[in-house]
């Protein structure tokens, strides 16, 4: 029939199609159009056959399900709801004298048999589409991608790639910066689903996953993973802080911020821009007393103790400002990238020596650096066991 040549012809050209897919979908509407208004048990028992070679149609049925005992070749007894046995035709197995076959008229069914055929190749085509799409991106969850919004959605938007379609949702935008249609816009990928009813693959700007991305896209030694960014606090839009450090701890080994920023500053404009936010790079240290005072740069803290919920700061009153930045930020990401609150304590150069002899079970020696020792005091002391620990030092001025 030249009604299904051209059909097929066109499946044969369309990459992934899966013919029979679409035989069983005008086999479906046939059965539907033949069967309705008839009673249950005809429609169940009954089945379509579709040669897509001729066009020929026809449909099979059971000549009369009560005859004879149960099961018998052909048909089977299954368990149904509400412990029913139900009757199964295998009509593959039944033998011909069982068998009902009533021919089609074609201009009757063609109709109902050429839409189906053409909604099943739609069908199957999004199906294809669908897993090129999750085989090709699933392995990408973390990488950067660049696409073109061509489309404003209630959730967010759709933003088209080189070969495939995503989605950003609204919460995972930065704050403040909505695109507009035909913006070309960066995100990270954060999933990828299959047989999804819109986009595939999630994108993100707020998620950590977007710096970390943004940065090995420029930095060859963040992407091989020669330099490592061990924590990062971020608030979109506003302000990052990323604690890095390198794999190569051979003396004499460049320093990690070094390499990120690049010669004459030429890799850190680039991720800053690629952020749109500020961006404050400091290198990591196991000793957490150490990370606090990098966190809290440019500041020039006094000294940094335990506390009980997690840190307290000591600086002079002109560097609290320099440390809580705009609206607190720069001390509620300080407290994020490590990972416990820290408290700021303005003191003057001249009660430092006062605070540091409190006894709170901890040594109270003040090193040159202006650091208070760690070390658990000696009982009923304010001061470990280590040589000269007795007598705290004057702190470094500012």
């Amino acid at each position: 029939m030249t009604a299904f040549d051209d059909i097929f012809k066109s499946l044969r050209t369309e990459r992934g199609v899966n013919r029979q897919s679409v035989v069983s979908a005008i086999e479906s509407a046939l059965l539907a159009a033949f069967t309705a208004g008839s009673d249950a048990p005809s429609a169940a028992y009954s089945r379509a056959v579709f040669d897509s070679e001729t066009g020929e149609m026809r449909i099979e049925r059971l000549r009369d399900l009560h005859a004879g005992d149960l099961p018998r070749p052909g048909i089977d007894v299954v368990d149904g709801p509400n412990g029913k046995e139900i009757a199964v035709v295998n009509f593959d197995e039944l033998p011909e004298e069982e068998r009902e076959v009533i021919e089609l008229d074609p201009a009757r069914f063609g109709r109902v048999a050429a839409s189906a055929a053409k909604e099943a190749l739609r069908r199957e085509m999004r199906h294809s589409e669908q897993s090129v799409v999750y085989t090709k991106y699933v392995h990408r969850v973390g990488e950067l991608v660049t696409g073109t919004v061509s489309e404003r959605i209630a959730s967010g938007l759709l933003v088209t790639l080189s070969d495939a379609e995503a989605i950003i949702t609204n919460a995972e935008l930065i704050p403040g910066r909505p695109p507009r249609l035909g913006d070309v816009i960066s995100g990270v990928i954060v999933a990828v689903e299959e047989n999804t009813s819109t986009a595939q693959i999630s994108l993100s700007q707020s998620d950590p996953r977007f710096v970390k991305a943004v940065f090995a896209g420029e930095v060859a030694e963040v992407k091989d993973g020669r330099i490592e960014l061990v924590r990062i606090a971020r608030t979109p839009g506003v302000r990052t802080k990323v604690a890095v450090a390198s794999g190569d701890t051979t003396r004499g080994a460049s320093s990690p911020i070094g390499i990120i920023v690049g010669e004459r500053g030429s890799r850190i404009r680039l991720i800053r821009d690629a952020l749109g936010e500020e961006l404050d790079l400091l290198e990591y240290d196991n000793d957490p007393l150490n990370l606090v005072i990098a966190a809290l740069a440019p500041a020039k803290v006094r000294r940094v103790e335990k506390s009980a919920a997690g840190y307290v700061a000591i600086l002079a009153a002109d560097e609290r400002d320099s440390v809580a930045g705009e609206d607190g930020q720069g001390l509620k990401l300080a407290s994020e990238l490590v990972g416990a609150p820290i408290e700021l304590l303005v003191e003057d150069a001249s009660n430092l020596q006062a605070r540091s002899d409190e006894d709170d079970g901890v040594c109270s020696f003040i090193r040159p650096n202006g650091r208070r020792c760690v070390n658990a005091a000696v009982p009923g002391t304010t001061h470990c066991d280590l040589p000269g620990h007795n007598v705290s030092q004057p702190a470094l001025a500012n």
